[in-house]
C-alpha cells in the first residue's frame, strides 16, 4: 500500500516551506539509523503546516509507513530508522511532507546482510 504521491511541483500556494532535502550519505543500509537534512533558509512568514513527515519512496509508489512524523519542519533534521525489510535498490528517494512535498535525489539502501 501506497501514499499519494506528492507532485513535484506541489508547493505553489502561499506559506509553503520549500525545503530542499540533502542527502550525504548516498548509501543507506536497512535497519540502519541515519539524519535526514533539509534547507530551512527559505521559510515563508506564515507556514500553514509546521509538522512533518518522511518517506521512502521507490518506482513511483510512496512507501505507506512514513520513517517520522510529527516533527517540527523548522528544525531542519530529523532522525529516522530504515525498515530492516527495506528492498534492496538505487533507485530510493526521500519525500519530506509537511508544508513542503520536497524529494531527495535518488539513493541506494542496500541490505543490511550485504
Amino acid at each position: 500500500m501506497s501514499v499519494p504521491s506528492p507532485s513535484r511541483q506541489s508547493c505553489v500556494t502561499s506559506g509553503c516551506h520549500k525545503s530542499s532535502v540533502q542527502m550525504p550519505p548516498t548509501v543507506w543500509t536497512a535497519a540502519g539509523n541515519y539524519t535526514v537534512v533539509w534547507d530551512t533558509s527559505s521559510k515563508p512568514a506564515q507556514v500553514t503546516n509546521s509538522k512533518g513527515m518522511v518517506y521512502l519512496r521507490i518506482n513511483g509508489a510512496t512507501q505507506s509507513t512514513p520513517l517520522a512524523q510529527g516533527f517540527p519542519l523548522d528544525a531542519g533534521h530529523v532522525n529516522v530508522t530504515v525498515p530492516a525489510d527495506t528492498q534492496p535498490s538505487d533507485q530510493w528517494i526521500l519525500v519530506l511532507f509537511g508544508d513542503s512535498g520536497n524529494w531527495s535525489p535518488t539513493f541506494t539502501i542496500k541490505s543490511s546482510s550485504s
